[in-house]
């Protein structure tokens, strides 16, 4: 863990400014210009994926190509042993904490519609700065606010502020808020997404009861319903289903489809690891199914259209064990 007085290539660490779900930020001595500056490490959850440092680079070359006031600008992309951070321009300021009441903003400080009209405009600037081409349903997605509550919004804001902090905590805060959202606004996909995650982070790191996997999955399919094309809720269907999954292969551990579905979805998630793993016990498995099916031939079992129908021998049709075993029939 960095500590302030420490070197990195001719950068001095002063203090800690910030930390997210996206990464640390601290503020720095270009001993070599004489400057502050801004530096910017990953968080430890993203830099240990397989796209952490590419996120890192495509973030720097997305604020190299903006030119505004309100933007920081950056100054390079550096890599000191095991660590890759941006250094940027420091902007000295006051903390958004402390500009925002505990209760939330006041409502009569903007009517609401300006709200999502503004949100609209930056991200609209922001893809033609980057020059991105948006599909028609991209442009239809940033003409749709996402609620039409502005109390509701502040609460996933806030929700999604204190599931960053990935502790136990912070995600039954997250919790809270995320559901005070889904009163508002029932129709909040982004809410009942924010409650699938909790009860996610809750199974992994908590208590890995099936309370929580089930009303994982029931928030992220009320997601989906709600808006099948919303990122975040096919993240936390997606993550819900791993769990699922891996419930499933617990309660079964000789079934050889369970690991095999999930290298899947462990696959969209970018998890290299986990897929190879997933892939090696479903292989596993699946040469102890064939050992038994050729047994089960050996003593008599011949019924070749169950072997040619039945579904749960799918996954095996292509092996060639599982091919010469019909040709025996």
């Amino acid at each position: 863990m960095s500590q302030p007085g420490d070197n990195l290539l001719h950068y001095r660490l002063l203090e800690q400014l910030g930390q997210g779900g996206g990464g640390v930020v601290w503020r720095a001595l270009d001993t070599r210009l004489n400057r502050e500056v801004a530096i910017k490490f990953l968080s430890d959850r993203i830099a240990s994926t397989p796209g952490g440092l590419s996120r890192l680079e495509q973030e720097a070359r997305a604020l190299a190509a903006l030119n505004h006031p309100n933007i920081v600008t950056v100054y390079a992309v550096e890599e000191a042993g095991d660590l890759h951070f941006l250094a940027m321009e420091l902007v000295r300021g006051r903390m958004l904490d402390s500009l925002i009441p505990e209760k939330g903003l006041s409502l009569e400080l903007r009517k609401l519609a300006d709200v999502f009209v503004i949100q609209e405009e930056i991200a609209r600037s922001i893809a033609d700065a980057l020059k991105v081409t948006l599909s028609r349903s991209e442009h239809e997605a940033l003409g749709r606010p996402s609620t039409s509550d502005v109390e509701a919004y502040d609460q996933y804001l806030r929700g999604r502020k204190y599931y960053y902090q990935y502790r136990r905590r912070g995600v039954q805060a997250a919790l809270e808020m995320f559901e005070r959202a889904i009163e508002m606004d029932p129709s909040y996909a982004r809410a009942w997404a924010g409650v699938a995650d909790c009860h996610c982070f809750f199974y992994l790191y908590v208590a890995r009861t099936p309370e929580h996997i089930q009303q994982a999955e029931a928030a992220s399919r009320k997601a989906l319903d709600l808006n099948p094309h919303l990122a975040e809720a096919q993240a936390s269907w997606g993550l819900a289903l791993v769990r699922l999954y891996e419930e499933a292969e617990a309660i079964r551990p000789e079934d050889y489809q369970c690991p095999t579905l999930v290298a899947q979805i462990y696959g969209d998630l970018g998890q290299t690891e986990k897929v190879i793993a997933a892939h090696r016990r479903g292989l596993r498995r699946a040469e102890e199914t064939l050992k038994l099916l050729e047994r089960a031939v050996e003593r008599g079992l011949t019924h070749r259209g169950w072997f040619e129908h039945d579904s749960n021998l799918d996954p095996l049709r292509q092996h060639p064990r599982f091919k010469a075993l019909l040709e025996r029939l």
